[in-house]
């Protein structure tokens, strides 16, 4: 006989794949490790991005597919008229339309970033993304794990993604699993 549906049927929640203490985590593989870039602070930007860089990252290029961000911001292109700006230090912006062309929206909160580094990186990334790693793009979000994403690198063997934070568990998940 099928077990009793619980009695928290109203409660959907738990249901769900339970979200990692994004504080503590790691994963520790033989060719990679994967963890949560914590403190990031996040804008996004739409409009005129040549302005916006010029006000948060002056002499800073945007980043796209797999290029290597340098520098203490990382404008991270999302496409022809957006960008994620990230930075360990807090980016100060009044959110909402600037005279110079372009609108800001503080998304601190709306992303996970997991940073993956090691000898293994490129064989993972190519598991989790159908894109052209060679062929690059100037706007960094694809699909990863089946989901949408931005995908660039820090160096030559350490990549982030920044995903919806409520899909970081999902991607995480997957992680694990590898």
């Amino acid at each position: 006989m099928p077990e009793p549906l619980p009695k928290t049927m109203a409660d959907r929640g738990t249901f769900w794949t339970q979200a990692p203490d994004w504080r503590s985590v790691v994963l520790q593989y033989d060719s990679w490790t994967a963890r949560p870039v914590l403190g990031l602070h996040r804008l996004l930007v739409s409009g005129n991005l040549d302005a916006a860089l010029g006000m948060f990252a002056p002499a800073v290029p945007s980043i796209g597919l797999w290029q290597v961000a340098a520098g203490s911001v990382h404008p991270i292109r999302v496409g022809r008229d957006r960008m994620l700006l990230t930075a360990a230090k807090p980016l100060v912006a009044t959110p909402g339309w600037n005279a110079s062309g372009f609108a800001v929206s503080p998304a601190t909160d709306a992303y996970v970033t997991i940073e993956i580094s090691g000898p293994g990186l490129r064989a993972l990334v190519s598991e989790m993304t159908f894109a052209d790693l060679e062929e690059g793009s100037p706007s960094a979000a694809t699909l990863v794990c089946g989901q949408q994403a931005l995908l660039h690198r820090v160096d030559e063997q350490t990549a982030r993604i920044h995903v919806e934070a409520p899909l970081g568990t999902y991607v995480w998940h997957w992680l694990e699993t590898r």
